[in-house]
């Protein structure tokens, strides 16, 4: 499928037989100079982010590959253990206080909870906390509950 300022360029199509234990999708962009006023990216801010995105969605592979001439690299990223491995990447070059990460995942009301932490040697705290992958890095009323308790 083809997409354009918008509009559909092309219709959804299937390019193959897929098992059907494989499913996904791939998204090719490249940006348009009437739509976009900066057509530089950063390769090194999107795969950030999309190593972000792969610990926040635990299983899920996630594929950059910059096909600019000059740049011509490509990383992917997996993290089986989302949010584990997420702690784990944080706490790189730190002494852990127990060798476990502390992980829950449940929900409530049909919402989704998914937590993971880890004591280590620092003298201060790093939180991140995400709602529906988003960064909430102002907080919001999920982390003032969380350290209340």
């Amino acid at each position: 499928m083809d997409f354009m300022r918008g509009e559909t360029q092309t219709r959804l199509k299937v390019l193959g037989d897929v098992p059907k234990k494989q499913t996904g999708t791939k998204v090719w962009f490249k940006p348009d100079h009437l739509v976009f006023t900066e057509l530089a990216y950063n390769y090194g801010t999107l795969a950030s982010r999309l190593r972000e995105l792969s610990f926040l969605n635990k299983g899920v592979t996630i594929t950059l590959k910059d096909e600019r001439a000059e740049q011509e690299k490509e990383e992917t990223f997996l993290a089986k253990n989302g949010l584990r491995e997420f702690v784990q990447h944080l706490n790189t070059g730190r002494k852990p206080l127990h060798n476990e990460v502390i992980y829950l995942e449940t929900s409530r009301d049909d919402i989704g909870i998914e937590l993971a932490m880890q004591y280590n040697d620092g003298y201060q705290d790093t939180v991140f906390s995400f709602v529906n992958n988003i960064n909430t890095h102002e907080g919001g009323t999920h982390l003032t509950g969380f350290r209340a308790r």
